[in-house]
């Protein structure tokens, strides 16, 4: 996001077709677009991610908690049932489905990341810290899930 954000800024683009075209040049391993953001240039993010022809230069191990976990449950609330089920079109008189599901609240996060390209590791570092913060991770992070506090 942050890449296409920058490619739709400099080449006075939408931000689909930055997206779009950040997304081809990534799948691709082209080096050719000449953007960077916060001092990480566009071959960084291919050295640091890889391609689907070459594999990345850093290595993202799982998150691991800190301390004890604080499990909260709450609820998706899904109105029209039928219409998500392919039925029938939204109508108010559909029941709505409480659908439970945990999630993890309060809860201290270490995240491990390996190179031997150290400027690499350091880049990697800040895109992962900038992406937690910023734009979170796994879904509903519209409504707050999957965004990390740095500590």
């Amino acid at each position: 996001m942050k890449f296409a954000e920058e490619l739709a800024k400099k080449n006075n683009l939408r931000i689909e077709e930055a997206i779009e075209k950040v997304s081809k040049e990534l799948e691709s391993g082209n080096e050719t677009l000449n953007i960077s953001s916060d001092n990480i240039s566009f071959q960084d993010l291919i050295s640091i991610f890889g391609t689907q022809k070459q594999k990345g230069k850093v290595i993202f191990f799982d998150a691991y908690p800190d301390e004890s976990i604080e499990l909260k449950i709450d609820i998706m609330n899904p109105h029209y049932p039928d219409y998500y089920g392919g039925d029938k079109p939204p109508a108010d008189w559909q029941n709505p489905v409480p659908i439970k599901f945990l999630t993890v609240e309060k809860t201290k996060f270490l995240f491990y990341l390996a190179s031997r390209d150290k400027d690499l590791l350091t880049k990697a570092e800040n895109l992962l810290k900038d992406a937690l913060k910023n734009y979170g991770i796994g879904a509903k992070t519209s409504l707050g899930y999957g965004v990390f506090e740095e500590v």
